[in-house]
C-alpha cells in the first residue's frame, strides 16, 4: 500500500538535493517525510515548497531534487523549484559539500554556520548536520571560496502539523499582522518574507530585525530622493573684485552708487562690486528630517551593538561586522551626499506634504 511506503521512506534518509558540476557538489541527505506524517502525500499542488540555488560558477550545474511520487531524484531544468517539502522542523539533514577550492559555509544563525565542519582538515570539503528546531519559512546558505560568494541555496523549511499549504500561508498573515508585538528573536535560523507592520515600543532585538528587514529598501528611497532633493533657490550676496563679477544686474549697481568709494573716477571702473548669485539649497525641513533619521539610527545600532556584546559570552562576530557595515553606510551618505549640506533639525512641528507624498520622502517618512 502507498501508506506504508511512505512511512517507510519517513524511516530512513535518502538523497533530498543534489547540486553539481565539475568544480563543486552539494549533497543533503534526510528524510522525506517528517516522522508524524502517517498519512498519504497530498494530492499534486496540494503542498508546494519553494528550493532554489544561484552560482557565480560559470559551468552549469545539475540540480536534482527528490520526487515523491516516483520516489527518486529527479532533473530540474531550472535552478528553482516548487515540490512537495522535503525539509521540516525537528529534523536533522546531513550535508556534504565538495569543491576542487578551499571553501566555506555562511549563513546567518551562528549555530546553523559552526554546525558544518572541515573533516580531517579538508578546506574543501564540509560536512555537518543541521537541524531548524521549531523555526519554520525561508533559510538561505551560501558557499563561499576566498571571502566570495559561489553558490547560494535558498530552501523552506515546513512545519510538521498543520494542513500544508493552506494552513502555512494563514499562519504566515496572522505573524506578519502580530508579529513585532511578540519579543522576536532577531537571531531566528530562518526568516520568512514579509513586510513589517507599524509597532511602538519595541524591544532593541525586534529594532534590530525590523531595520535589518528594511535596510535596502531605506536606501532605494533615499536614491530616488537623491536624484530630485527637495530643495529652494536662495540668493547669495558677496562683495568681490570686480573682476570676478561674472554678472552684473540691478542689486549690483545699487550697491555701488551707494558705495561709490569703490569706484575708480580716473579709469571709470569700478574696483569691487556685489555680485548676487543664486544657488539651490538643500537646507529645509524635508532634508533635516533625513539627516536626523539616519543620524538617530546610527545612534541606536550602536547602542543595540554595545549592548549584545555586554550580554554575550562569545557574541557572533559576523552580526558584529554587519551591525558596523550598516552604521559605515549610514555615515557614508551623511558625509558624501546632500545631506552634508543640511543642517540639524531642531524641532517638528508638523510633517509637510513633501514628506507624506514625495517619491522618497514619503518611503523614508514611513
Amino acid at each position: 500500500m502507498k501508506v506504508i511506503k511512505v512511512i517507510e521512506m519517513a524511516a530512513k534518509k535518502i538523497d533530498l538535493i543534489t547540486i553539481k558540476n565539475n568544480k563543486l557538489s552539494l549533497n543533503i541527505k534526510g528524510k522525506p517525510l517528517h516522522p508524524d506524517h502517517e498519512k498519504e502525500f497530498p494530492e499534486k499542488n496540494r503542498a508546494q515548497a519553494a528550493c532554489s540555488f544561484s552560482s557565480t560558477l560559470a559551468d552549469d550545474f545539475a540540480f536534482k531534487y527528490h520526487d515523491p511520487e516516483i520516489n527518486e531524484l529527479k532533473l530540474s531544468q531550472f535552478n528553482s523549484i516548487k515540490n512537495y517539502p522535503l525539509f521540516f522542523e525537528y529534523q536533522n539533514y546531513d550535508f556534504y559539500i565538495e569543491a576542487e577550492m578551499p571553501i566555506e559555509f555562511y549563513h546567518p544563525n551562528r549555530e546553523i554556520r559552526e554546525s558544518l565542519s572541515h573533516p580531517n582538515d579538508n578546506h574543501n570539503v564540509l560536512y555537518g548536520s543541521i537541524n531548524f528546531g521549531s523555526d519554520i519559512g525561508y533559510s538561505e546558505f551560501e558557499i563561499r571560496s576566498k571571502s566570495q560568494v559561489i553558490l547560494t541555496l535558498k530552501l523552506e523549511v515546513f512545519p510538521s502539523k498543520i494542513d500544508y499549504q493552506k494552513d502555512y500561508n494563514q499562519l504566515l498573515e496572522e505573524v506578519n499582522k502580530e508579529v513585532y508585538n511578540l519579543a522576536y528573536d532577531f537571531l531566528r535560523k530562518t526568516y520568512q518574507e514579509m513586510k513589517i507592520s507599524e509597532k511602538q515600543n519595541i524591544t532593541e532585538a525586534e529594532f534590530f530585525v525590523i531595520i535589518e528587514n528594511i535596510f535596502d529598501d531605506l536606501f532605494k528611497a533615499l536614491k530616488r530622493v537623491e536624484e530630485s532633493p527637495h530643495h529652494r533657490i536662495i540668493r547669495k550676496r558677496n562683495v568681490r573684485p570686480a573682476s570676478r563679477v561674472k554678472k552684473v544686474g540691478r542689486q549690483s549697481l545699487k550697491w555701488l552708487n551707494k558705495n561709490s568709494r569703490h569706484y575708480d573716477k580716473e579709469l571709470k571702473l569700478p574696483e569691487k562690486m556685489l555680485a548676487v548669485e543664486k544657488k539651490l539649497s538643500y537646507d529645509n525641513f524635508e532634508n533635516k528630517f533625513i539627516k536626523w533619521s539616519f543620524s538617530e539610527l546610527i545612534k541606536r545600532l550602536k547602542h543595540f551593538k554595545a549592548n549584545y556584546r555586554s550580554s554575550k559570552m562569545n557574541p557572533d562576530q559576523d552580526l558584529i561586522n554587519q551591525i558596523d557595515k550598516m552604521i559605515r553606510k549610514l555615515k557614508l551618505k551623511l558625509k558624501h551626499s546632500f545631506l552634508a549640506e543640511v543642517g540639524e533639525l531642531q524641532k517638528i512641528d508638523s510633517i509637510s506634504l513633501v514628506l507624506q507624498m514625495a517619491p522618497g520622502y514619503k518611503e523614508l517618512y514611513k
